[in-house]
């Protein structure tokens, strides 16, 4: 499944009781909210915060149904976790990473500190991308671009996945909330060169084709 997305300060009239809504909307960063966690999210909210996180709940519970995790691949549901994500983010002043997405790059990469930070990634080139980030799990100092490319599938332990991105097409943007914690960090794209849209991205291509982590889609950061 995707986990839900996240970034100004609490404060005018059309916003809900900053604290008891900002403390139900830290477990966002944390793990993949239940229905629980929207309902008391809901309940803390006011206005337009309100609607955008009854909307996302809606969108999530439709996307969850669908098999294959394809209901998360819809506009709607891509619109909606985006609305929500502002909404959250706007609401609770968490800090934005804004990284661009490209042929064969991620950029931008260089959030402020540790804390809840929205990582708000915009697709500025022609194919489809997406975003997953992980963190050092280990207490090695191996460089962790060659720990991925040693093992694409990340499952040897020493890495640990703190979130995932929606794919998105030339032009779009999604989010990531995600509680940075100090250490370092590496972001890739697994996306396979040529995909340019989310319909296709499931699709049958030649043995040959490279995905763009192997063409250079990867980079580590650190928090401080």
């Amino acid at each position: 499944g995707a986990r839900l997305p996240t970034g100004g300060a609490c404060g005018d009239d059309d916003k809900s009781d900053g604290a008891a809504f900002c403390d139900v909307a830290s477990k966002f960063a944390a793990s993949q909210p239940d229905e629980k966690v929207f309902d008391e999210a809901i309940a803390a909210a006011e206005g337009k915060t309100k609607t955008d996180v009854e909307n996302l709940k809606s969108a999530f519970g439709k996307a969850v149904a669908v098999p294959d995790d394809m209901g998360f691949l819809t506009d709607e549901f891509r619109e909606a976790y985006a609305e929500g994500v502002t909404a959250i983010t706007d609401e609770c002043g968490y800090d934005t990473v804004d990284i661009g997405a490209s042929e064969y790059a991620l950029t931008g990469l260089d959030p402020k500190g540790a804390g809840i930070t929205a990582l708000r990634l915009e697709n500025t080139g022609s194919e489809l991308h997406e975003m997953l980030v992980y963190r050092r799990a280990k207490t090695d100092s191996d460089d962790l671009v060659a720990i991925v490319n040693d093992n694409p599938g990340v499952d040897d332990g020493r890495l640990e996945e703190i979130g995932v991105t929606l794919p998105v097409e030339k032009g779009e943007e999604t989010y990531i909330l995600a509680n940075l914690t100090k250490g370092d960090y590496v972001a890739v794209c697994f996306i396979n060169q040529g995909i340019t849209t989310r319909a296709d991205i499931r699709k049958e291509l030649p043995e040959e084709t490279k995905d763009h982590r192997s063409l250079g889609m990867i980079t580590q950061f650190s928090v401080g």
